[in-house]
């Protein structure tokens, strides 16, 4: 089995969350005009959700398998969408964050759960694919994030990332049909 057999559903999934969730603080400071300290709030509530999100969705990869995982781009393309939309309503947002928050810890234990399940026989390489793909994923998420940014091109940082959650959807699809028994 080689890389592009499980790491480019990851790739898209982490590049276009990093995107958008590395500047958090300065797109709220900016389009919702709310205090410095209601945005540590808000981003310590969306951490919160992250936790909970990595627990809720190993639950449902053990009850389903890949539904989730196939479910998971198309609904965080969702939540995306409606952040976009509502980003200068900071009650809109805060419940936005939340939601962004379940989905950004799940996509961490997708992860885990591919490379893991993929390569059985070497745990210690699989966890060093998962941080390479990690971290890979955030550098070239922030590069892409930080230009739009500079630009003022939010509705692009939006659409770049729901894109990216588009394009994870056959390459999730593809493993799956690939590697059926994988579980």
């Amino acid at each position: 089995m080689n890389y592009l057999d499980f790491g480019e559903v990851e790739e898209f999934n982490g590049v276009a969350i990093s995107m958008i969730y590395n500047y958090f603080s300065v797109v709220l400071e900016v389009l919702t005009k709310i205090p410095a300290d209601l945005i540590s709030i808000f981003l310590f509530a969306n951490g919160i959700a992250a936790v909970c999100g990595t627990s809720l969705f190993g639950y449902f990869i053990g009850k389903r398998n890949n539904l989730p995982i196939v479910l998971y781009p198309i609904v965080f393309a969702v939540v995306v969408i409606f952040l976009g939309l509502g980003i200068e309503v900071p009650e809109f947002t805060f419940v936005q964050l939340i939601l962004f928050g379940l989905m950004d810890g799940s996509m961490h234990t997708i992860s885990q759960y591919w490379l893991s399940s993929s390569i059985r026989e070497a745990p210690e390489f699989a966890n060093g694919a998962y941080l390479f793909i990690n971290n890979m994923n955030r550098a070239v998420g922030t590069f892409i994030g930080g230009i739009f940014i500079d630009e003022k091109a939010g509705l692009l940082l939006i659409l770049t990332s729901v894109a990216c959650f588009i394009l994870a959807c056959p390459t999730a699809l593809y493993r799956i049909r690939k590697f059926p028994n994988l579980k």
